[in-house]
């Protein structure tokens, strides 16, 4: 799905003009990177099974891009969600993988958005 992939998070900050402004770029690309799961055991793969990794961090990082962009926050679930599914369709994830992963997604993306709301860079600039 390319909604979540950087490719499209370039045309969304060049669309909103903010590419021009990089210190808010550099926050866009640094809350989505927060957003993802890294395994704590050496050797564990990426991607884990249960829950479904795919599906947990294609939600949390449609969660972040919602706060970021919420006029496409209905596009950002909706791909987020057809990810999950099309991992069940074939064959790779049970639903219950995904089931949980879209869940742990939302909280995990939740918890991003929670920091973001309370760093400061939402507030207007005053001299």
């Amino acid at each position: 799905m390319p909604c979540i992939r950087s490719e499209v998070t370039d045309r969304k900050l060049f669309e909103t003009n903010q590419h021009l402004d990089a210190p808010r770029a550099a926050r866009v690309y640094g809350l989505l990177s927060i957003a993802t799961y890294s395994p704590a055991l050496p050797g564990t793969p990426p991607h884990p099974g249960y829950p479904s990794g795919h599906t947990t961090i294609f939600n949390a990082r449609a969660m972040v891009l919602s706060y970021l962009f919420p006029e496409d926050t209905k596009i950002f679930q909706k791909n987020a969600k057809e990810v999950a599914e099309s991992r069940f369709e074939a064959g790779i994830y049970f639903r219950v993988d995904n089931t949980v992963g879209l869940e742990m997604g939302e909280k995990v993306g939740a918890e991003v958005v929670k920091r973001a709301q309370q760093d400061g860079a939402d507030s207007p600039v005053s001299w």
